[in-house]
């Protein structure tokens, strides 16, 4: 096991929650949940890190996960407390996970309550791989899009001419309208959610757009109703052309991989990339979840992302292509 320290218990408990979601797709997953005490109605309710629930009423069962908040085993003494928790709240299940596993006294009397407690480790892995089944990059790519309008017009053309001909507005201006929404927009929201949309048929069609480019763009009504608002008068836009060059830059979000052990249990339940990093001074987070699949093979079982619409992560069964993809990148950030 290696350094966890810069993991904060927030994060790992997330990670948990996601874990167990992937391993139990069927489950409703909650965090920081607050359970009343069972037969004592006027007592605290108790706070749980993460509440699970399977199955449906009246035949549904509950487990409670609880989170070690400290960078070392947690003790028996913290044990019996959450063990005591699971029966003051009534669930069937205790779920215990820990960055740093557990001493032998754990273990043991988990061995001997039985399989109503499960000791889980969230171990830190020096390389994001699975020897023999995955290989991925220690970072996932950020792409973003900045865009200047280099020139508008000529031939501008509206549905209906508006009562003062030549009316000038900034590119701050928001003075544009989609479809029946009432929600104002510049042009340059405009032209970003056209840039967008690009991108992601690209994406789709597995091709993906340069970093830099001239793009030629003509906005206007054609699957939704674009509008300009004159004088608090709208007049639907048929044709604004314009040229807006583009230029995409990159930032590279390290990831940290961690493999998802149980005691009593040989191998790995599932592998995990954390990757936290800050972009346009906005905090973004992704998880990626991997377990294996009937026949064995490593596969993408959950995927979160916070603060960000789309990331890559370079994932290969072959050293090399992963090696290939990180020499490309780092020479193409120079």
């Amino acid at each position: 096991m290696n350094n966890s320290k810069s993991l904060s218990w927030q994060i790992v408990e997330e990670v948990a929650a996601l874990l167990e979601k992937s391993l139990t797709p069927s489950a409703e997953v909650k965090h920081n949940v607050r359970l009343p005490v069972i037969g004592k109605p006027g007592r605290r309710k108790r706070q749980c890190d993460v509440v699970i629930t399977y199955g449906t009423p009246p035949r549904q069962t509950v487990s409670i996960v609880e989170v070690q908040r400290r960078a070392s085993k947690p003790n028996i003494t913290i044990f019996h407390g959450w063990y005591q928790k699971m029966k003051e709240v009534g669930a069937q299940h205790l779920i215990c996970v820990s960055t740093r596993g557990y001493p032998q006294s754990i273990i043991d009397e988990a061995a001997d309550i039985g399989p109503t407690v499960k000791l889980l480790t969230l171990d830190e892995l020096r390389k994001p791989e699975v020897p023999g089944l995955i290989f991925a990059a220690p970072f996932v790519l950020h792409k973003k899009p900045r865009f200047a309008i280099k020139e508008v017009g000529p031939n501008i053309r509206l549905e209906e001419t508006p009562e003062e001909i030549g009316v000038e507005f900034h590119s701050s201006n928001k003075v544009f309208t989609i479809g029946d929404s009432s929600d104002f927009k510049s042009i340059g929201d405009v032209v970003s959610l056209a840039i967008r949309d690009l991108s992601n048929e690209l994406s789709q069609r597995q091709e993906g757009p340069p970093d830099s480019y001239l793009l030629e763009l003509t906005l206007g009504s054609v699957d939704t109703d674009l509008w300009i608002h004159i004088k608090g008068k709208p007049y639907k836009v048929m044709s604004l052309p314009m040229k807006v060059s583009v230029k995409t830059t990159v930032s590279r979000i390290p990831i940290t991989a961690f493999e998802y052990h149980q005691e009593s249990i040989e191998g790995v339940l599932a592998w995990v990339a954390v990757a936290e990093g800050v972009v346009d001074d906005k905090p973004i987070s992704v998880r990626f979840v991997f377990k294996k699949d009937d026949e064995g093979l490593l596969r993408i079982a959950a995927v979160h992302q916070e603060g960000v619409s789309s990331v890559g992560l370079m994932v290969s069964t072959e050293r090399s292509v992963v090696e290939d993809y990180i020499r490309k990148s780092l020479q193409d950030n120079q």
